[in-house]
């Protein structure tokens, strides 16, 4: 028997420090249906900042990871990369994010990262 249920959306986890007018776009375009995908996860690394306002306005996930959650900076690039997997994202979106991420969350999303 062939399955004709519709495939499931490509997953993107957003990673924003600031105002998220870049975020705001992929939200607006996911949801007419310009960008096939879905935003599964916002992680922010400034925990009052706009764009985890607007991904909780849109109903998105939202993640603060930082300096301040994790001062060591092997635990907050494992933490990245836990949130992402964990929220089973393809893709990978630097909208404004203003902190240089680490070898674990780069190498598990090599060739799925996009600035």
């Amino acid at each position: 028997m062939v399955n004709l249920a519709e495939p499931e959306p490509f997953r993107v986890g957003v990673l924003a420090s600031g105002g998220g007018t870049n975020l705001q776009a992929i939200l607006d375009r996911c949801a007419s249906g310009e960008i096939p995908a879905q935003v599964a996860v916002v992680v922010g690394n400034n925990s009052r900042s706009r764009a985890l306002e607007r991904a909780r306005c849109a109903g998105v996930a939202t993640v603060h990871l930082s300096a301040y959650t994790h001062p060591d900076p092997a635990l907050l690039d494992r933490a990245i990369a836990g949130v992402l997997c964990e929220h089973r994202v393809d893709l990978v979106v630097l909208a404004g994010f203003m902190k240089k991420l680490g070898p674990t969350t780069l190498a598990k999303y090599a060739n799925r990262m996009m600035a």
